[in-house]
């Protein structure tokens, strides 16, 4: 398949952002918006169109694609993907836009996957779908979803069994977690950064799940979430953890308090974060892009230092011009297992022309990240 030479590529990037991006795009180290792919909904009759809604960092080149494959396909590699393609479309250098694609003739199951490129490169992203000669009811007219348990104080360490009835076809990413009360509802993007257990539904619309209560007495709730995609919050039940048995830890440490923030307000903008292991020290400067004036409501980045957290820090924004707005002083609150100060959030609300903006962290060397990041810091930006 033909190539994209690089001077082709600097030429197409050079239209949209300032030399010293690029000149981070070249050296490599340079982290710039998310990859996704999202669709309306996950039924669809053969022959239907289907329209996928993408972003894809600038740095792609044009030959980047996005094809139909069967999802008993293995994922991760491009080669795989290309030799397994029912029907595909190339982005054709684009950072955001929609692609209409029409369901494939034998009812199945599906994946629309996202290649970073079209010369033996990787799987970036993916969804799936399902194609079925009658659209079951409750996808016609879907409910929110039930979760429920038995009882609502638990001892630390104590089994939850939690039921659990969902709409058929719900993505199969779609996940129960144990979130602290006190962090805000609706966006499964927030529950994601401040879950300290979760597990997903794997295509199940009814079941039960076993969880334990978690270690610090306090106010929990059991999330259901629509997706592990910045979807939304579907239900929730509340529960409490009873002090108990609980040990305190040693050396006169204290655990701190949950911390309150406001609701989060918006819709994510961006979104690097995955649920891999990750490891320490952001790979470069990480950008986003706003098409509109916005104003930023929430920032939140990933610090799980080996599960040691962080003491917060600050996190700001630089534009294309030089310009910083910030930084402010951030909220660390507790993550997976209940480690402690491992997400810092702020609430800048600051208004911001379009263009691209850099989020800046006081300590890059603990900022998270992994290969599903690009190795660049997690960060989620929220904004209206």
């Amino acid at each position: 398949m033909k190539q994209i030479n690089s001077g082709t590529l600097v030429k197409r990037i050079r239209m949209i952002f300032p030399l010293t991006i690029i000149l981070s795009i070249i050296a490599g180290s340079t982290c710039l918006f998310a990859q996704n792919l999202s669709i309306s909904k996950n039924y669809f009759k053969p022959g239907e169109a289907i329209n996928v809604q993408f972003t894809a960092p600038g740095s792609y080149p044009a030959n980047a694609w996005v094809g139909i494959i069967p999802s008993n396909i293995s994922h991760g590699s491009e080669m795989v993907n290309d030799q397994n393609d029912l029907v595909y479309q190339y982005l054709g250098g684009k950072t955001s836009g929609s692609l209409t694609f029409t369901s494939p003739a034998e009812p199945g199951k599906y994946d629309l996957r996202m290649n970073d490129d079209d010369n033996s490169g990787r799987e970036v992203a993916s969804v799936s779908f399902i194609v079925s000669l009658t659209i079951p009811d409750q996808v016609r007219k879907p409910s929110t979803g039930m979760i429920s348990i038995s009882k609502y104080s638990f001892s630390p360490g104590e089994k939850i069994v939690v039921s659990f009835s969902v709409p058929s076809g719900l993505d199969p990413s779609a996940w129960i977690g144990i979130i602290p009360s006190a962090i805000s509802h609706g966006e499964e993007a927030v529950n994601d950064q401040n879950d300290v257990a979760y597990q997903y539904l794997k295509g199940n619309s009814t079941g039960t799940l076993e969880f334990n209560a978690p270690d610090n007495a306090g106010s929990w709730d059991l999330r259901l979430n629509s997706d592990d995609n910045s979807g939304k919050e579907l239900a929730s039940v509340t529960f409490t953890v009873g002090s108990g048995a609980a040990v305190a830890p040693s050396s006169g440490y204290t655990q701190p308090s949950q911390p309150s923030l406001p609701p989060a307000e918006g819709e994510v903008i961006f979104n690097n974060w995955n649920k891999a292991y990750v490891d320490n020290q952001s790979a470069g400067p990480v950008y986003f892009y706003i098409s509109r004036q916005t104003t930023i409501t929430r920032i939140s980045n990933y610090h799980w230092n080996n599960g040691s957290g962080r003491m917060a820090g600050e996190i700001g924004l630089r534009d294309s011009n030089g310009r910083t707005y910030g930084p402010w002083r951030a909220v660390g609150t507790s993550g997976t297992g209940g480690a402690q100060n491992v997400n810092w959030v702020v609430v800048p609300n600051v208004a911001l022309s379009p263009g691209v903006y850099q989020i800046t962290d006081s300590d890059p060397g603990t900022w998270s990240k992994n290969s599903g990041s690009f190795d660049c810091g997690f960060s989620v930006v929220m904004g209206k």
